[in-house]
């Protein structure tokens, strides 16, 4: 990443904690679990890194190629772009990298302690390197995904490459993460940050309140989080799940105009419930709200016999 030291009097907005807060800020590094990664502001037509593997959005994967010579797998390097597409004048934003080795049943979910806040229609660069040469073999599926703050910010152009070195050659990296405790670091022992069988959350701050755990179920599809040493209680989460908007599309099928009443009368006395749409030559029904997608099928099968099937279900974290 030597290259960046190009933009080093660059200016950011820095932000995510205190030691950010009223002060002008130039390109930083920051350097957790053994992550690298810093932001570039509002540059434009400067050349950056090409990537071996790229997409248009957000989400990406690949395969970790069979012939790389007699070099080592070092890391992982992962890039992204983000702009605000609302108003910026809020203090806090989500942003997250997942990374997943489908084939080994691994994955991190890291939330840095500092970001860049974005200005509205300006793009950010979030460059990041991963220290995940132990936990890479070839033909290992990796998946890559950006996280922002859904209807406040938009993520494009994410990239991936992989990066080697020889045999041969001497790992500084390595030599400088064993003066860290081994639980901090990506290739260590980070069960303190487990929240499912081999899923790792990556962040020093509570930044969703009451809403973490299910926040944790949505992305990890887990039952706890061992870093608070607290579990979720099914009636717990049925308390919880409610309190993300959701689009949910189910498949129903419809006999005659007057149950098409009856149905999303049925479906709109339930609580949280915000709109109801009926697509009867589709088969289908859309149902927008703060409600549990299960509770809304099981009201509709429970309702004359219907055959009901849950088709999707798209969350927007606010």
């Amino acid at each position: 990443m030597q290259w960046i030291k190009a933009y080093e009097d660059l200016k950011v907005d820095l932000v995510g904690n205190e030691i950010t807060k009223g002060g002008i800020w130039h390109t930083q590094m920051l350097y957790e679990y053994g992550i690298r990664s810093t932001y570039l502001q509002g540059i434009k037509n400067q050349r950056l890194p090409t990537y071996e593997y790229t997409s248009s959005n957000g989400l990406l994967s690949f395969r970790v190629p069979f012939d790389h010579g007699e070099k080592r797998i070092k890391g992982l390097n992962v890039s992204c772009i983000y702009r605000a597409i609302g108003s910026n004048d809020r203090d806090l934003w989500y942003l997250f990298a997942k990374i997943s080795n489908r084939s080994k049943g691994l994955t991190w979910v890291y939330n840095p302690v500092v970001y860049c806040k974005p200005r509205v229609e300006e793009d950010v660069v979030w460059l990041s390197y991963w220290p995940i040469e132990s936990i890479l073999d070839v033909g290992d599926e990796v998946s890559v995904a950006i996280y922002v703050q859904t209807r406040m910010m938009m993520a494009s152009n994410c990239g991936a490459s992989l990066v080697y070195a020889h045999d041969s050659e001497v790992d500084e990296e390595n030599c400088d993460n064993n003066n860290i405790k081994e639980e901090e670091v990506i290739g260590g022992d980070l069960s303190e940050f487990e929240v499912t069988t081999r899923g790792y959350y990556l962040c020093r701050h509570d930044l969703f309140g009451s809403k973490t755990l299910y926040w944790l179920k949505y992305i990890f599809d887990s039952q706890g989080w061992k870093k608070t040493h607290q579990t979720v209680s099914p009636r717990w989460l049925k308390d919880h799940v409610n309190t993300f908007l959701k689009l949910i599309e189910l498949g129903v099928g419809y006999n005659s105009e007057s149950e098409i009443e009856n149905i999303e009368k049925v479906v709109s006395n339930l609580v949280g419930v915000e709109s109801v749409a009926t697509h009867k030559e589709m088969g289908k029904l859309i149902v927008t709200g703060y409600v549990d997608p299960i509770e809304v099928a099981t009201r509709l099968s429970e309702f004359d016999n219907m055959e009901v099937e849950i088709l999707s279900v798209k969350t927007y974290i606010e």
